[in-house]
């Protein structure tokens, strides 16, 4: 519901910051808070059986994030916190003491992640057509709702410790179940739980805590993972990347290391370098490649690119050097297929061979819909561009930097199809 209605995560990014400037500007704030409240309480109240209509039991996706935000919103706390737990709702309400630094008298403030749960509990109960659910979960809450959610195919948790104990019962109850996004825990015994081949999709914002055991269990999902996206992997877990060896059916992968990792796979694991080549090699259904904030990604990505069975559509390098990247960008010329293409990286002295190298590869790429072009570009001129505008007939996005740009780009431009 909170997703349909125009109040915070109704429609596209821009309509959504354009509502609330005009709000803002008519000083009408208070009224979209009043109104993201009152379609909560509706939806909770509906759940206690307290309306004339059961809309709750109609819910497919439920964020309970969206929930937790209304709740420390800070006019919600200073007005709106009495109207939304009165009456029914009142026992739901969970607070705790608080001190302020410097002061030695507590006060009673609202716990809003524990009231989220207990709130989440009695939405929970009525919602037999929820397929996904969001939000900051406890740990412990989630197993005792697994029963109720027969339905459920997607989770996004804020903390993957939420996930202890409940792959039994999501193997048990929840026979759809196919795609989860978290932030960091091991999941080794999760995976090894649910049903095997059902993840179809899995994105972890922190593999900090996640290695070789966890990767070895996502071999039991090999043949129906599609979507793997690794955030910040550690160290540990990037030398453990080619355990994945068996997940050969990936369309889109996206791999990044921590801020603090810079994993020289090829000269310091070369074993490992050349099983994760093996690796990707092997994922013949490849369309979305995104490799950001990974050290080795240029040597790893030449030999994908050049892989004749391998048809990208989209692909994103970042924080690489011109003269690490040279075979990158000769390689592109062999993904004709793709349509969207981002490169940022730290380009070379003007004048040198790189940038030729780099743009007669892009105008290869004519089936481009989308380029940006970030720092790898700061030494392009006029003629790069038009020889781009030339070449490209359907893009229809274009971002780039380029000191030696002038005005003269505009008329190749405007002539162009592009």
């Amino acid at each position: 519901m909170q997703d349909v209605a125009p109040v915070t995560n109704g429609g596209s990014d821009e309509d959504q910051i354009s509502a609330l400037e005009s709000a803002w500007q008519a000083g009408r704030h208070q009224d979209i808070v009043l109104k993201w409240a009152g379609l909560w309480r509706t939806m909770i109240l509906a759940s206690l059986r307290k309306t004339l209509f059961p809309y709750s039991r109609f819910i497919r996706t439920l964020d309970l994030q969206d929930l937790g935000e209304l709740l420390q919103e800070a006019r919600f706390r200073n007005k709106l916190n009495d109207y939304f737990f009165g009456g029914d709702l009142a026992p739901l309400k969970i607070e705790r003491e608080s001190t302020y630094h410097g002061k030695k008298k507590s006060t009673v403030q609202l716990d809003p992640i524990a009231t989220v749960n207990k709130l989440g509990e009695a939405l929970i109960a009525q919602t037999p057509m929820l397929e996904e659910l969001r939000g900051n979960i406890v740990k412990g809450a989630l197993s005792n709702w697994i029963p109720k959610l027969t339905r459920l195919k997607y989770l996004n948790l804020w903390e993957g410790e939420a996930l202890r104990d409940t792959g039994v019962p999501i193997r048990t109850h929840c026979p759809s179940f196919a795609e989860l996004k978290f932030w960091r825990c091991a999941m080794a015994s999760f995976l090894n739980e649910i049903k095997e081949q059902s993840l179809e999709s899995l994105e972890i914002f922190s593999v900090s805590k996640v290695g070789p055991e966890s990767f070895r269990a996502l071999n039991c999902h090999r043949d129906s993972l599609t979507e793997l996206h690794l955030h910040s992997i550690g160290a540990d877990a990037m030398v453990s990347l080619n355990l994945l060896k068996g997940c050969s059916n990936i369309v889109s992968l996206q791999l990044s290391e921590s801020g603090e990792s810079t994993t020289d796979l090829e000269h310091r694991h070369n074993d490992v370098f050349l099983e994760i080549i093996d690796w990707l090699k092997e994922c013949k259904r490849l369309k979305s490649l995104k490799l950001k904030h990974f050290f080795s990604a240029p040597s790893l990505l030449t030999p994908v690119l050049l892989e004749h069975d391998i048809k990208l559509i989209e692909l994103e390098l970042d924080e690489y050097t011109m003269t690490v990247g040279k075979n990158v960008h000769r390689a592109l010329v062999h993904q004709p297929s793709l349509q969207s293409l981002f490169l940022k990286g730290e380009g070379d002295d003007p004048g040198t061979d790189g940038y030729n190298i780099l743009v007669g590869s892009l105008c290869k790429l004519e089936n481009l819909t989308e380029l940006r072009l970030q720092n790898i570009s700061d030494y392009f001129n006029s003629e790069h561009i038009c020889l781009l505008a030339q070449n490209l007939p359907k893009l229809e996005s274009f971002a780039t930097t380029g000191w030696g740009i002038t005005d003269e780009v505009w008329g190749i431009w405007h002539g162009s199809s592009t």
